[in-house]
Parts: structure tokens; sequence; C-alpha cells
């Protein structure tokens, strides 16, 4: 009973130093996990914490902060904003918990464990942050087609990227030019960025900004095959926070529009 009523006493301490901004996170995870602590839940609707430890009991603390309304929607780049300032120490929590709100998240699950953050909207939508070097190895697929047409031909049309509606036709509804570097796109899931990295010598490097779906990091070449053939290959690297299943299906419909790519350029 004395060790319990110390592991609770321990817990309850780190809540009250970390709602007083006086704990950076990595300082709390050490002292719960040392605790025993699995993972802890914060509600911000509710305003409470949830504690879990590893013998399957909890404990619930009420969050002593004002953060402000929750907006109404989530904001990934929002909450990815706060978590960075908070790594670099520039908040502590009352400033993280503020942003949070105001990134539209409702909750979060720490899972100590586990070395990742999940994150919620009121809508179901979610961002998972790993501890910082507990992501694993980034998951990526390369696709190629071959184009009867010279490599010249197929990489002065992928270097427009006026011609993405043509062609990438579940991706890009339209297309228009922001600046020199960048574009905005319009995709079945909102507005996004598309940020060309092309270098000639057949290079087709980009990054494909979703939504939704966050940052695609898109290596791609164009190879000459002979004189009148060339194969177009593009690398994909899965988004993160992405579900693996979500990235695979997004997979096939890109494997499509690689058919509309070919009978597009060879159109010409």
């Amino acid at each position: 009973m004395i060790a319990q009523a110390d592991t609770t006493q321990t817990i309850h301490d780190v809540l009250t130093e970390t709602h007083a901004g006086r704990m950076t996170f990595p300082q709390v995870v050490q002292r719960l996990l040392a605790a025993g602590v699995e993972s802890y839940l914060v509600d911000l609707r509710s305003g409470q914490d949830t504690v879990y430890l590893n013998e399957d009991t909890t404990l619930t603390a009420p969050l002593h902060l004002d953060y402000g309304a929750i907006a109404q929607e989530f904001s990934k780049p929002g909450i990815i904003a706060a978590i960075r300032a908070a790594q670099r120490d520039e908040i502590r929590y009352p400033e993280f918990m503020r942003r949070a709100a105001a990134a539209g998240v409702v909750a979060y699950w720490a899972m100590l464990t586990g070395k990742r953050v999940i994150y919620f909207g009121r809508q179901g939508d979610t961002h998972v942050e790993w501890f910082p070097g507990s992501q694993p190895a980034a998951i990526s697929t390369t696709r190629s087609i071959e184009i009867r047409k010279p490599a010249e031909t197929a990489y002065a049309f992928l270097a427009d990227p006026s011609t993405m509606p043509r062609w990438a036709i579940h991706n890009v509804r339209s297309i228009a030019r922001i600046d020199n570097a960048t574009w905005k796109i319009e995709t079945p899931r909102g507005s996004g960025r598309f940020i060309p990295h092309f270098s000639g010598n057949g290079v087709l490097d980009h990054e494909f900004i979703d939504p939704e779906e966050g940052r695609w990091s898109v290596s791609a070449r164009v190879v000459p095959l002979d004189a009148d053939a060339s194969l177009y290959q593009i690398t994909l690297t899965k988004p993160d926070g992405m579900p693996d299943e979500l990235f695979w299906q997004g997979i096939s419909l890109v494997d499509e529009e690689l058919q509309a790519l070919k009978s597009c350029v060879e159109a010409q």
C-alpha cells in the first residue's frame, strides 16, 4: 500500500509540475515510465487526465489549465508546429495546450511504452507523432511505366506541372502557379501544394502536399530506353502518420495515373 501511495503521489507531482510549465516532455516521460505508467490520455473537452499504469490500474486528475476554446477544424500543420516548438523548448505545456486547442485537438493519448502520441480531432482526424528517433523506417514503393516516346518528349510533358490534371486523374483536379517555386493544386480532399525540384537530365523530384494525407516526398526520373522509348520511374514515400493501408490504396490509384500518363504522352 505504501508503494502504491508513493506511485500515486509521484504521478500527481509530475502532473502538477507539467501543468505549471516546469517540465519538458522528455522529463515527463522519464519520470512517468519510472513510476510504472504505460500511457496517459488528455481529454481537453472534459478537462481531465487519465493515467494508465502497467498493472491495468488508472488514475484521473483534472486539468488545471485555461487553454481556451477548441477549434472546430483539426489542423495537422497547427499541432505539428506546436509539437516542434515544444521539442525545441520554445514553449512549455500551458502554451502547448493553448496551441493544441487552437489546432482543433480534442484529446491526445501519449503511449509512453509505445513511444508515440496520437492526437484526435472532432471528426476523427488523427496525427501520430513518434518520439524522436523512434519512428519505424519509412515505407516507400517504386513504380515505373514504359512510354513509346523519346525521353526528351516525356520529360518536356512531365516538367510542365500544368499537364497534371490530364493524367493525375485521381489526385489533381486543377493546378495554378503561385510563384516560381510553388503551385496550388485542388485535390478531391481540398487545396494543397505542389513543389517541383526539377533539375534537368531527367530529374523530376517533387513534393506533393495533400490537405489530409500530408507531405508526399517523391523521387521521379525519365530514363531513355532507345531513340523512340523511355521509362518513367517514380518512388513515393509514405507521409508521416498515414496508415499503411491508406498508403497502399493510394498507390493503386497512382498505377492508374501512370497508365493515363502513358496515353497522354504517346498521343503527342
